[in-house]
């Protein structure tokens, strides 16, 4: 094993999911571990991203969405990638951001309860939002949304939720199927 980006994030603050575009552009989102419900107003959420295999990381700031968390990140390229964002509160936080500029800014897409936990696409253009019980696709990329009838969503059981899972794995696309944990 070989140790990348190490020093690029302040104390407290954790890698919570990795997106791998291609075997030279990697993105992560990494948020302050310690911060509790609700986030504090002032927390930034920060992403990382290499285009060149690790070798160097460039650190930004997604301060567009100052006061929430991220649990979740899917990049297409060196340019664009999606957040999903989380305020561990009353749901005013969550939403998704992008950026088309390589991380440089960030723009809200959608602000609902669908959104903040984890985000996945089948393609460049058909993708899903899942939080809790409420979910959200899109046919163009993430510019609209349309959101899923609960009736269409299987009910979860007693005691079970998906917040604060996306980041491990526990919900992966495979052609056109969603599984999640």
């Amino acid at each position: 094993w070989e140790p990348f980006a190490t020093g690029e994030l302040p104390f407290n603050y954790g890698v919570y999911d990795i997106s791998v575009v291609n075997d030279s552009v990697i993105w992560a989102v990494a948020w302050n571990r310690t911060a509790s419900s609700p986030v504090p107003a002032n927390h930034v959420c920060i992403v990382l991203r290499t285009i060149d295999g690790g070798a160097t990381w460039s650190k930004y700031d997604v301060t567009e969405a100052t006061g929430r968390i991220s649990f979740d990140i899917q990049a297409f390229n060196a340019d664009t990638a999606l957040v999903t964002t989380q305020d561990l509160g009353s749901g005013a936080g969550r939403g998704v951001f992008r950026t088309t500029d390589g991380g440089a800014s960030w723009t809200e897409i959608i602000s609902n309860v669908s959104t903040g936990v984890w985000i996945r696409f089948f393609n460049a253009q058909d993708g899903v939002i899942i939080n809790r019980q409420s979910m959200a696709t899109t046919t163009n990329g993430g510019d609209n949304w349309l959101f899923v009838s609960s009736g269409n969503i299987p009910a979860f059981g007693p005691n079970e939720s998906t917040l604060i899972t996306s980041g491990n794995g526990s919900c992966k696309v495979i052609g056109n199927n969603c599984w999640f944990g």
